[in-house]
């Protein structure tokens, strides 16, 4: 191990290890977390002994140990929501200046998407604010969101009733739905092309965890007469960049 802070960093790694393996078991024996540390028995009884002191880990019978009430104290009052506006602040701003527009960052609740930031560029003007819900079939977040739904969920969302049309260019049909929403999922990018106002052109693209899940979505959205699918993907590079980045830290 080597002296000063990368001993310090070695310390907290294992520290974690052990704590993660013990949430991955549920319930571990010590032997069973060092096994899957790769660390010497002794190390991991004396780590275990300084967490189950402060609450981090609880010790059961038979030798068993479980992660500790203080675990639970460390996420009160957190969400990923909230985290992820955090993260996402500074990059929809980038990203609105990068593409000359407005960028809004998003997520799935209630069949809706909720409008979790935005930042503005330029002199348009947008019906948007933080907290802003909107309807998912019919927007460009609304589609890459969906299209991380397994096939029953997808199905429910589906089968629940009628779409409304908000503009003439508006899906409503669920079969129609179902194929935009493959496709979205196909190519990792979604569009509004002027479904929800129509004068409104959107395109989105997924921001992913750690286990490639979109947990939320990132788009940009241009007020325009008409606008193609491909004047849209121009757009793509800065918007993963920005998804990326927005992963990087919160995920990576």
């Amino acid at each position: 191990m080597r002296e000063g802070g990368e001993g310090r960093v070695g310390v907290a790694d294992r520290t974690l290890d052990v704590l993660e393996a013990v949430r991955d078991a549920g319930t571990a024996s010590l032997p069973a977390v060092a096994a899957a540390c790769g660390l010497p028995l002794p190390t991991v009884h004396r780590m275990a002994k300084a967490l189950i002191e402060r609450g981090y880990l609880v010790a059961y019978r038979r030798g068993l140990c479980g992660l500790g009430p203080a675990c639970l104290t460390l996420g009160a009052g957190l969400s990923l929501n909230a985290m992820l506006r955090e993260a996402g602040a500074a990059e929809l701003k980038s990203l609105a200046r990068a593409c000359g527009t407005h960028a809004h960052l998003g997520v799935f609740e209630g069949d809706m998407v909720t409008y979790l930031a935005k930042a503005r560029h330029g002199r348009s003007e947008l019906p948007t604010t933080e907290g802003t819900q909107l309807e998912a079939y019919c927007s460009g977040i609304g589609k890459v969101l969906l299209a991380q739904f397994e096939a029953a969920e997808l199905d429910r969302y589906l089968g629940q009733g009628a779409f409304v049309s908000l503009t003439d260019a508006t899906v409503t049909d669920p079969a129609a739905l179902r194929a935009l929403i493959a496709t979205a999922r196909a190519r990792g990018w979604a569009t509004d092309m002027g479904e929800v106002m129509p004068d409104l052109f959107c395109v989105a693209v997924p921001v992913r965890d750690a286990a490639g899940h979109g947990v939320a979505a990132l788009s940009v959205s241009y007020r325009a007469p008409a606008m193609a699918e491909d004047e849209l993907a121009a757009s793509l590079p800065a918007l993963r960049e920005a998804a990326g980045r927005i992963e990087a830290k919160l995920f990576r």
